[in-house]
């Protein structure tokens, strides 16, 4: 191999013909990539649908595909470093698809970031060893599986000359328009700072792919994000031709940058440091990601078969059998509020949980059921477990629910509230309309009955008037008596 070398960027830096787009591109969009357009990698195979599923497409504003990433968080998407800074604009949005035909998926991107010690060589230069670059997603794209850096020992422990995997969406052999494709290639070296050199196979809009390899548990991790190609003197620029190389950039340099500039840990089996401490999200790892399913990228390409915890530098993360503690601490069963503001009160509801020594509180919901059917739902996801919540006269049950990490679940036994409950029944006085009940209080002998008990289920005391004194009623009757004798 000739001692001096073309760098030739994997960026495609002009969408020559894409239909533009107002709004984030979606399936009853116009296609996203026009006929001539670059698409897939020499040589490669189509891979199915949820096939590889975190490797996406990145499109321009206008709709336009230039670019390559690979999905590492559910909010951060990896790229090369050249495609954050291309010329004609970096990313827009992230196409998640076989991209055989409209995205399945779209995610609109808030930011890019490229790797501050990039050296952007825009053609003819070559570049570092630190083409890389991160973007943060709009939303989040859950459940769909990811494929873990090879970071710490997942990095050291693979470097020498065996097979990768290397996905993207760039050039084919017959310039077809972009689908996802797979190409198993040879490493020719594989530096500790950071460069990784390829047998050909990757081109033009393949920047930003996925570099992959069997950890020492024997399911994939990313090593690579890839970059660029060197070019002999003499040798053919054409993809593909033999005694070129293709270089990829080690995907692990792009975990600190994350990090450093986002909530987001991109690490899930080790610390920043590199030493083995896996977390919950040290698992899941698809089995075999290039077979691909039927599934649906918008529900997580479920299908996929994945992994348990993962054990490649050190023992797993132990598994939660124990459900998590909860109790409703306010308010307890019979509580009555009174007092209404505008026809509610506002109802203070404490609750506490905690997981002791499992996997930790993911969740806690509060559900206040209303006699009517009517359910208020409540969450949060960090303590204090707190709420007030402005209920309307009536009767409700409340639970509380704790979730762990692990998908524990324990749930509280209901207790039950009134609001807006009636005052103690008053002893004696005045009669009329109770305003705070709603229910009748007359005294009038003919709605209850006279004489009524009201110790048997009466909701109201009634009070019968006094009747004539006794000693006057046998003065009447001896008077009346001795009148009809006269008579």
């Amino acid at each position: 191999m000739a001692s001096r070398y073309l760098a030739l960027s994997f960026c495609l830096l002009a969408a020559s013909s894409a239909t533009a787009h107002a709004s984030p591109p979606t399936p009853a969009d116009a296609p996203l990539v026009a006929s001539g357009e670059p698409s897939t990698i020499i040589g490669g195979d189509e891979v199915p649908g949820c096939g590889w599923p975190n490797v996406v497409k990145l499109a321009r504003e206008d709709g336009g595909f230039f670019c390559s990433g690979t999905l590492i968080h559910p909010s951060i998407v990896a790229t090369a470093g050249h495609c954050a800074l291309s010329p004609s604009g970096g990313p827009a949005f992230a196409l998640f698809g076989d991209g055989a035909a409209d995205p399945a998926l779209v995610r609109e991107i808030d930011f890019c970031m490229a790797h501050p010690d990039f050296v952007y060589a825009p053609s003819g230069i070559p570049y570092n060893n630190l083409d890389l670059a991160f973007c943060q997603l709009s939303e989040p794209v859950e459940n769909l599986p990811i494929i873990p850096l090879a970071y710490g020992c997942d990095y050291t422990e693979l470097q020498g000359i065996t097979p990768v995997d290397v996905v993207g969406f760039g050039l084919d052999e017959n310039d077809e328009i972009g689908v996802k494709r797979a190409l198993e290639v040879n490493t020719v070296l594989f530096e500790a700072s950071g460069e990784i050199q390829l047998t050909p196979g990757t081109c033009s809009g393949d920047s930003g792919g996925g570099v992959f390899r069997v950890a020492a548990d024997g399911t994939k991790r990313q090593v690579g994000i890839i970059s660029h190609r060197l070019v002999p003197e003499g040798v053919s620029l054409a993809c593909g031709t033999p005694g070129t190389v293709s270089v990829a950039t080690a995907a692990w340099q792009i975990a600190p940058l994350v990090e450093a500039n986002t909530e987001f840990d991109v690490t899930p089996c080790h610390d920043i440091d590199g030493n083995w401490e896996p977390s919950l999200e040290c698992q899941g790892v698809p089995l075999d990601p290039g077979a691909g399913d039927a599934g649906d990228y918008a529900q997580g390409c479920v299908e996929l078969e994945r992994s348990g915890f993962l054990d490649s530098c050190g023992p797993p993360l132990a598994v939660d059998e124990t459900a998590p503690n909860v109790e409703l601490v306010s308010p307890t069963d019979g509580d009555q509020f009174s007092d209404l503001t505008d026809g509610t009160h506002g109802v203070e509801f404490v609750v506490e949980a905690d997981d002791g020594d499992g996997s930790g509180i993911a969740l806690v919901s509060l559900s206040v059921d209303s006699a009517d059917g009517e359910t208020v739902t409540e969450v949060r996801a960090e303590p204090p477990y707190t709420w007030t919540v402005e209920l309307a006269q009536g009767s409700y049950e409340v639970s509380a629910l704790a979730e762990d990490h692990a998908g524990l679940t324990t749930q509280t036994e209901p207790v039950s509230i009134d609001v807006g409950a009636p005052m103690e029944p008053s002893t004696g006085g005045d009669s009329g309309d109770d305003e705070t009940t709603g229910r009748s209080t007359d005294t009038d002998a003919s709605s209850t009955g006279a004489g009524a008990d009201d110790s048997e289920g009466g909701g109201c005391r009634v009070h019968p008037t006094n009747p004539a004194p006794a000693g006057l009623l046998l003065m009447l009757l001896f008077w009346m008596r001795r009148r009809g004798t006269l008579e």
